[in-house]
């Protein structure tokens, strides 16, 4: 591991889970750029982090930092309620991507095909289900697919307050 120091800074709004670290030095490679629109529903998406605590250790890239793993998801649907911009992705989430940014290939406006980060990962559903056994029933969750994450709007309005 590699130690920096930043500040945390949060959203006003208590409801919207993230967290972003600003920092003086930088962390991230020049291949990303924030947007709030261009995904659309279907396209594939991919979600980084560090699943179960794993990592890339390469000190010749990024730095010196830890590389995360990347998934795949698609994006399914894209819900705005109550000023909360919450996005659904079908694909499998582990523990350790929370936090992690959704990204995709933007293919239409000036972004020359960067990857445009559209989201924060916040969590998966869990499906209950019931296995009967011999020595009675056993109720247990299993990872349903669906993904939760915050759209990157909320990113714009953290870095717009003062």
């Amino acid at each position: 591991m590699k130690d920096f120091s930043g500040t945390v800074l949060l959203h006003t709004n208590s409801k919207i889970d993230i967290a972003l670290i600003k920092s003086d030095i930088k962390i991230t490679p020049n291949h990303f750029e924030l947007s709030d629109n261009g995904s659309l529903l279907g396209e594939d998406g991919y979600f980084l982090g560090f699943p179960f605590g794993l990592k890339m250790d390469n000190t010749s890239l990024n730095s010196g930092f830890p590389l995360p793993f990347v998934k795949k998801a698609s994006i399914s649907a894209i819900i705005d309620k109550d000023g909360i911009s919450l996005q659904f992705l079908d694909g499998h989430n582990n523990p350790g991507f929370s936090g992690g940014p959704v990204v995709f290939k933007n293919r239409t406006g000036k972004s020359n095909y960067k990857w445009t980060i559209i989201g924060v990962i916040s969590s998966y559903l869990n499906d209950s289900k019931e296995l009967a056994t011999p020595t009675g029933k056993i109720m247990y969750k299993e990872n349903s697919g669906i993904i939760l994450s915050y759209g990157s709007k909320h990113i714009l309005e953290i870095l717009e307050q003062k």
